[in-house]
């Protein structure tokens, strides 16, 4: 139900116009920082307009960053798991990053790694 709203504020803008400026807030909330309810809130809302961005992406797209990203499985083992060549996965991973890159306002795809 979470994902399904996150995808709905996607599509209206809402949750894209926010997201234009949180690029600077996913760099400067790293993990490895204090344990304080602010940035742990910073976090969630941080973590639920990436997910809520992949879940916008197109279908191969959405399985590849989740694949290969958010799961860390290699190329070849990414490429197997949906039944494509390994080229494809590459391909569409920076087709993926591009998408979520404007997304978030970022001309440098390389800016979300």
């Amino acid at each position: 139900m979470c994902r399904n709203a996150s995808v709905s504020a996607i599509r209206t803008g809402t949750v894209r116009e926010r997201a234009k400026g949180t690029l600077g807030a996913v760099r400067a909330v790293r993990p490895a920082a204090a344990a304080d309810p602010s940035t742990d809130a910073q976090r969630a809302e941080v973590r639920e307009l990436v997910y809520g961005a992949v879940a916008d992406l197109p279908e191969r797209q959405r399985a590849v960053v989740t694949l290969r990203i958010l799961e860390g499985k290699t190329t070849a083992k990414t490429a197997e798991a949906l039944g494509i060549a390994p080229g494809t996965v590459k391909a569409t991973l920076h087709h993926a990053l591009r998408n979520l890159a404007s997304t978030f306002g970022e001309s440098d795809h390389d800016a979300l790694l």
